[in-house]
């Protein structure tokens, strides 16, 4: 499952911070519908697959409390 196609109940990729591709596992930075960012993780499928987390069958996005994306974003930054 391709991470930025993952949008549920209005939960939308800003942006991926990391994506070690199928089979493996992303960090994005996400955007509720009350407009508040936050990052989550999640295992990517393989070949159609859906990943790890779902919810009714669909893939979701286990959001990461604040002091795990303090310490874990920072090392996937953009600038390395």
């Amino acid at each position: 499952m391709n991470p930025l196609n993952i949008e549920t109940s209005g939960i939308k990729v800003v942006r991926l911070v990391c994506d070690r591709g199928p089979g493996e596992w992303s960090i994005a930075l996400l955007r509720n519908p009350a407009n508040q960012e936050y990052f989550g993780l999640r295992w990517n499928g393989e070949d159609g697959e859906n990943g790890y987390p779902t919810s009714r069958g669909k893939p979701v996005w286990f959001s990461l409390p604040g002091e795990i994306s303090e310490v874990l974003v920072p090392h996937f930054s953009e600038t390395k």
